[in-house]
């Protein structure tokens, strides 16, 4: 998880990317309010996803549901993260599988695994 924050928005709960993706794990505003729903949370609005707490626990919770989705595979998982579920399914059709962000993630895993 602390790689995909640092990959996402190098620790910066305030970030906001040009799509409109918030806080530390660049969760999608209307991402943020259907997990908030699994979750039960209540959803006061997309400036919640600017409280640490908040983002850490809905990405988390989300990524789980992508690992249990994709039966366990990480790199599957992390690019569903990244691109979205209905994306990463249309490349999946395609036999697409962009490795850029899932290697990103990893590596810098690995790495601090091995000071760990």
């Amino acid at each position: 998880i602390a790689s995909i924050i640092k990959i996402e928005s190098d620790f910066n709960s305030r970030a906001r990317s040009s799509v409109g993706a918030r806080g530390l794990m660049q969760i999608m505003p209307s991402t943020g309010r259907d997990l908030a729903k699994q979750l039960k949370i209540n959803w006061i609005g997309s400036s919640m996803l600017y409280d640490p707490a908040i983002n850490i626990m809905l990405g988390t919770y989300y990524f789980k549901t992508l690992l249990i989705r994709y039966k366990g595979n990480t790199k599957k998982a992390l690019t569903a993260y990244n691109w979205g579920p209905g994306r990463m399914a249309y490349l999946n059709r395609r036999g697409i599988v962009p490795k850029r962000y899932f290697t990103k993630v990893l590596r810098l895993y690995k790495k601090h695994e091995k000071t760990i």
